[in-house]
């Protein structure tokens, strides 16, 4: 069974019969975008993915891990394997590159000593109060990376230092541009 809607305007008090679904919606036009509208949401998804894509093109994935120009310092040695020498990776996120540095190292015998050097282009952007800390053994290692790309153990929480004690790290920031 059809249904026929008569719909009267308030202003005018004309009854009137509407021919389609949208002029029975009273607040059509306040609700429901016309054509031109959605043609410019259209046209502004194509330029924010346009945009998207360019951001994106300027991404990249992780590099291998490597050990070019990073160097054990002082009398540090890896703890048991060669995987365990220090090693760094980069990927692009934009115009800035993010760097991780592993290791496993032990003979670490005192503190505010420079024990890796990795290369002046991957030292973190605000190398003065960059520090990282680390689980070693029973202990928590306290470590800064200074302008010249030296990673130093600041200190431990025991402050005792010794040949056996290994330090296992992966860091992550922001390097300096």
């Amino acid at each position: 069974m059809s249904q026929i809607s008569i719909l009267k305007n308030k202003t005018t008090g004309e009854q009137y019969f509407p021919q389609t679904k949208f002029e029975a919606i009273l607040d059509a036009g306040e609700k429901i975008p016309t054509l031109a509208q959605l043609e410019s949401l259209v046209e502004r998804n194509a330029e924010n993915k346009e945009a998207i894509n360019g951001l994106n093109a300027n991404n990249s994935v992780w590099s291998s891990w490597n050990s070019t120009g990073v160097n054990l310092l002082g009398n540090a040695v890896i703890n048991s394997s060669v995987d365990d020498y220090p090693m760094i990776r980069t990927k692009k996120i934009g115009s800035q590159t993010a760097v991780q540095l592993s290791f496993n190292i032990k003979n670490l015998v005192s503190a505010n000593t420079a024990y890796i050097q990795i290369p002046v282009a991957n030292i973190p952007e605000k190398n003065a109060l960059f520090n990282f800390f680390t689980k070693a053994g029973n202990d928590l290692g306290i470590w800064r990376i200074d302008e010249t790309g030296k990673v130093i153990l600041i200190n431990n929480l025991k402050a005792t230092y010794d040949a056996a004690t290994n330090y296992n790290v992966v860091a992550e920031w922001q390097a300096k541009i």
